[in-house]
């Protein structure tokens, strides 16, 4: 959004004509846009070359840029409103979010005051000391070397109060007040916002502000003149933040674009609202999970903007490295370790806009082998090639790509196209009709990782998308996950409320358009005594159930509130109950109750034996009757137990135990499940059929 830099570089060289040629102070004075902006035209050095100027063509205010409420009452809510921003856009904007709106406003009047101040005011501000915690410069920190400057003017300082403050603006008067309150209460809301996205990604309580990721936070208002011609220059051009988040505050003339599906689009000011822009430092933490968003800022004819970003990022000397909670065998580390200075080093190097080229030196390379490798002819081979390489062949893509962005959408293509493939060969031999999973070690991973104990169910919630997705490309039809027991009802009161609050918001999710369910054409069914949960979670339950009912493709039967003696006594109880119905309506002439306990007459047997209870009449009363039997049943943690789950249907599956715990599972394990299965194939259908 702007440069969050601890050091600067300024030249005090003359390089536009409109500079006189007067002291070193008065020359940098000068060279700000704020002192000459009232010319007719464009100065050449600040005209882009064709294919970056923003054109003379409006761009569309974006609505689709999330808003989020931080007043929201559901908390697990917003961290999912969140992280799909981050996820999706890298951008996103607050309200309701605790700080006083007077504050606000006092500080942009501050802000607007000090830009306005005359010449002597502000020229003792300007300085070529790099390490400087207060700065006034103009374009950019390379403006000695740029081929072309920016239209903007810059005030930027620390917000390390009681180490910095004293080097703040004299003028205003009240600057130090008004903006050491408002750095204060930023400071709360990034620390906020961080934790939720800490707890999003499921990490650990407190990682961001552990071995310094999050302890610096600097300043920078950015002051855009009315410019002649905005169609021929830019207040900033296209870049990505090289810190954690920015916290904007926009004051209320648009000026923000953000790149977003091959076009710019604008992101409109919302009073007393906050901008959150995710920087790469997030993105490489979260090992790619977060997308870091290009923005720039363009100016306008008529009004001059004023805004302060707020970087929150780390010291210069902290290690940074993608998070080993977020990577595993499946998700390899897509950047290297390094310390923040060597890549800010880098990143304020590049001046033509191309910032994303900083991330290259440290991506995880692997140089591409020599010898072309022939695919082996069988396919036992094949699946051993196709592990063998597949992650060489995903860094390799990495290495081929220069945005980050470009990797995560080239990597899910690549990874689509080699199970596709991997998939046919499977194909070959017989499809499980239906799989079931006993998601096991959660918590284990939890404790494993030093995480909190609800971050193990969340990064089980997203082991289970990747098992389904490779089910139903697969061709599965069924997929059945064991995912709340009754017994886990005696869990600690809290961990049994933060399991109901994640089950709402997953199951809220399953009705989106864009969900799993929907896009492979699913219908989602609930198996349990639906009658035990939290009446919200039943009634979200429920309306999955309706708004998936028209899918057709696949059935996902999820068992919540569920064991299996519960399931069998309800069958039972339910199959007694329809007996005794027929029974009374169609009791036999001269036939007593007795007629079930062997005191039928002979002639009447035949007739009788139709109201005895048999397996059909349970089964069909059975939580589970939607569903066939399983064909495989998958526990992780490498245990053998049953857990009570299934036990009516499992006589007949194939079970496997791979050893991970169940967030940890991967398309290897459910690769060799299926292979264990088609291996067993005939011996299970020869069973089935003296049955």
């Amino acid at each position: 959004m702007n440069e969050p830099v601890w050091f600067h570089i300024y030249s005090t060289q003359e390089n536009s004509k409109i500079f006189c040629d007067q002291s070193q102070n008065t020359r940098g004075m000068e060279k700000l846009v704020s002192s000459w902006f009232s010319h007719k035209i464009v100065p050449e050095n600040y005209v882009f070359p064709g294919d970056k100027r923003p054109g003379e063509h409006l761009v569309a205010a974006c609505k689709a840029i999330p808003t989020i409420d931080l007043n929201d009452v559901d908390k697990n809510d917003v961290i999912h409103q969140i992280m799909n921003a981050c996820r999706d856009y890298g951008f996103f904007q607050v309200i309701n979010h605790g700080l006083e709106g007077k504050l606000m406003d006092e500080a942009v009047e501050v802000f607007k005051e000090f830009f306005s101040l005359p010449t002597e005011d502000k020229s003792n501000l300007l300085t070529e000391d790099k390490e400087h915690s207060c700065r006034l410069y103009t374009s950019s920190y390379n403006y000695g070397t740029e081929e072309v400057h920016y239209w903007r003017d810059a005030l930027r300082h620390s917000c390390a109060l009681e180490e910095c403050i004293q080097s703040w603006p004299v003028k205003p008067n009240r600057y130090k007040e008004v903006v050491g309150a408002l750095s204060t209460e930023v400071r709360k809301l990034g620390s906020r916002i961080l934790e939720m996205i800490c707890q999003g990604l499921g990490l650990e309580k407190g990682f961001f502000f552990k071995d310094g990721l999050s302890e610096d936070m600097f300043l920078t208002v950015n002051h855009y003149p009315p410019c002649p011609d905005p169609s021929l220059t830019l207040g900033l051009a296209k870049h990505c933040d090289p810190n954690l988040i920015t916290i904007l505050m926009q004051g209320d003339v648009p000026g923000l674009q953000v790149f977003k599906d091959g076009e710019w689009i604008s992101v409109q000011p919302l009073k007393h609202g906050f901008v959150i822009n995710v920087g790469y430092l997030l993105h490489i933490v979260s090992n790619g999970k977060l997308r870091s968003a290009e923005h720039r800022a363009v100016t306008n004819k008529s009004t001059a903007r004023t805004s302060a970003g707020f970087f929150i990022l780390a010291s210069k000397e902290s290690m940074v490295e993608p998070a080993k909670a977020l990577v595993d065998a499946d998700n390899p580390p897509l950047y290297r370790q390094f310390r923040y200075h060597e890549f800010f080093k880098i990143y304020s190097s590049h001046t033509t806009g191309d910032t994303d080229a900083a991330l290259e030196p440290f991506r995880i390379k692997v140089e591409k082998r020599k010898n072309n490798i022939k695919a082996p002819a069988t396919a036992a081979g094949f699946l051993g090639y196709s592990f063998g390489s597949l992650k060489s062949v995903q860094v390799l893509v990495m290495k081929e790509s220069r945005s980050s962005h470009e990797n995560a959408s080239i990597l899910d293509s690549l990874g689509f196209i080699l199970r596709k493939f991997l998939f046919s060969i499977l194909a070959v031999g017989p499809i499980p009709n239906h799989i079931a999973f006993i998601m096991d070690g959660n918590r284990r991973y939890s404790k494993k990782h030093n995480l909190v104990a609800n971050s193990g169910h969340r990064a089980g919630l997203t082991a289970l998308m990747s098992m389904l997705k490779y089910c139903y490309e697969l061709g599965v039809t069924y997929v059945t996950p064991y995912a709340f027991s009754i017994d886990n009802f005696k869990r600690s009161p809290e961990e049994v409320e933060s399991l109901m609050e994640l089950m709402q918001e997953k199951i809220e999710g399953l009705i989106k358009e864009e969900s799993i369910v929907n896009r492979y054409g699913v219908r989602v069914h609930f198996a349990g005594d639906l009658a035990l949960l939290r009446e919200s979670v039943r009634l979200a339950a429920e309306r999955a159930m309706i708004a998936t009912a028209g899918n057709s493709k696949g059935v996902l039967p999820i068992c919540v509130a569920y064991t299996s003696t519960n399931e069998i006594v309800h069958g039972v109880q339910q199959a007694c109950e329809e007996k005794g119905d027929e029974l009374r309506t169609h009791k036999p002439n001269g036939c007593s109750n007795g007629c079930l306990n062997g005191q039928t007459p002979k002639r009447d047997e035949d007739q009788a034996k139709k109201h005895l209870i048999g397996i059909v009449d349970i089964e069909k009363h059975l939580y589970m009757g939607i569903a066939p039997d399983p064909d495989i049943l998958i526990r992780t943690s490498g245990e053998s137990r049953l857990s009570n789950f299934l036990l009516w249907q499992s006589a007949h599956c194939i079970l496997c135990s791979p050893s991970v715990l169940w967030p940890e599972i991967g398309l290897r394990h459910f690769v060799w499940a299926i292979i264990n299965f088609q291996r067993h194939y005939s011996y299970l259908e020869k069973i089935k059929k003296q049955m």
